[in-house]
């Protein structure tokens, strides 16, 4: 099972304003649908209550620590142990942590992929996405559009391989946007290249 991340952050690290996104990118939205698709996704409890249901054709799993929280579809967890314990019984090929940020702060050191949306703009907010240290992660792909950058990173020394099939995405966007950096390039100062990547994706412009 590979334990990933998926966000969308803007370019000062914001993911968030009053329990809301505080940007819109139809076409980061459909890629979530598509990356997510058939698998199970674990969210907050307010992270769950900005969506107007269950999350369909998925296994939706919300952490939260109101012992009284209950919803129809969803598996509730109490605790990071619990979550653990509750995705390594589901023998899914990939789970996937979809926010908030608490979550995301809490589950970076452990996760082994992080298919990250940076978007160019600044935008108020009080949540933001955890600092990513690319010293643990190589960059397997990277995708450049007009108002964000979509990458995908796994952890260094991971033996997972990434679908560039993306589960069967549909759509020219998607199915053109694959720029991949091969596994056999690691991260390198000399590269202007990969610097550059990291340039883009990193939030806040953390290096």
């Amino acid at each position: 099972m590979t334990l990933s991340i998926i966000a969308a952050v803007a370019a000062n690290g914001v993911i968030g304003k009053d329990g809301k996104i505080p940007f819109y990118l139809p076409k980061d939205l459909e890629r979530f649908k598509c990356i997510t698709k058939s698998s199970p996704v674990v969210m907050g409890h307010r992270t769950f209550n900005t969506f107007a249901g269950l999350l369909p054709d998925r296994i939706n799993i919300v952490m939260t620590k109101d012992q009284e929280f209950s919803a129809k579809g969803v598996l509730v967890v109490h605790s990071l142990a619990e979550m653990y314990e509750t995705i390594a019984l589901l023998k899914a090929d990939e789970v996937f942590i979809i926010g908030g940020a608490k979550l995301y702060h809490d589950t970076i050191g452990r996760a082994e992929r992080i298919y990250l949306t940076s978007v160019i703009q600044e935008y108020e907010g009080d949540t933001v996405f955890p600092a990513i240290n690319q010293e643990e992660w190589d960059v397997l792909l990277v995708r450049y559009f007009n108002d964000h950058y979509f990458t995908i990173l796994e952890r260094k020394d991971t033996v997972h391989k990434i679908d560039l099939d993306m589960k069967h995405c549909s759509g020219e966007e998607l199915q053109l946007g694959f720029d991949m950096i091969p596994k056999s390039v690691r991260y390198d100062p000399r590269s202007a290249e990969i610097i550059g990547a990291y340039d883009k994706y990193v939030p806040h412009g953390r290096r």
